[in-house]
């Protein structure tokens, strides 16, 4: 991290349990900034990550039209790797949270189809599924087995399985919190690095001696 790199950091994000916002990251000094630089490496190095780090503060945003006094009527939100994508793990028509993939060409490449049905009179059949609480669901010893079989490099794995496990969460309600709570499966919600980890857990592994050729 630089004194650039952390100009381009939203300053309204919320909070984490930390209290540290990115309006005040942005005013630390080099000499701090370096520091942290040297923390991140040292963990990276060590496969070790930093158990305060993994600590959360969950609050419940209501859902539209739902009931207000049923706990499934909000959703959780918590305040708190290119090995995959350049081995060909991820499929090409795999859209979101990739580099060049967003969902507006999903949604473009779709019209596209349709498009080109009624212009040739074909028939074109759709499939939707919607995966309720995907990232709620991942089974950590599941996504460790999966990486392992994609070949990830031992070094990530150790830390991702570090970073992953272990965790724990308290709901906050107004001004008033839970006990504290473990979390045995899931990856973070907030996380730029989870997309990337669902998108192995659920990747169809077809021949292994195809995939790593």
């Amino acid at each position: 991290m630089s004194k650039n790199s952390s100009r381009i950091l939203k300053a309204k994000k919320a909070l984490g349990l930390d209290g540290i916002n990115n309006k005040a990251i942005k005013c630390f000094p080099i000499t701090l900034l370096s520091l942290l630089i040297e923390i991140f490496v040292v963990c990276l190095k060590s496969y070790y990550f930093p158990p305060a780090w993994k600590e959360a503060e969950v609050i419940g945003l209501p859902k539209p039209g739902k009931p207000g006094n049923l706990p499934a009527s909000y959703r959780p939100i918590s305040l708190l790797s290119e090995h995959l994508i350049g081995k060909g793990f991820i499929i090409n028509e795999q859209f979101g949270f990739l580099p060049n993939h967003s969902c507006y060409q999903q949604d473009l490449r779709l019209v596209e189809y349709i498009t080109e049905g009624f212009k040739t009179k074909k028939k074109n059949v759709a499939v939707f599924l919607d995966v309720a609480e995907a990232f709620d669901r991942v089974w950590h010893a599941g996504l460790i087995y999966k990486l392992h079989l994609l070949q990830v490099p031992d070094r990530l794995i150790l830390i991702i399985h570090n970073y992953i496990t272990n965790r724990h969460f308290v709901f906050k309600h107004e001004n008033t919190h839970s006990s504290r709570k473990p979390l045995r499966a899931r990856v973070s919600q907030r996380s730029t690095l989870s997309p990337l980890l669902y998108s192995a857990y659920i990747v169809i592994y077809r021949d292994r001696h195809q995939a790593s050729n």
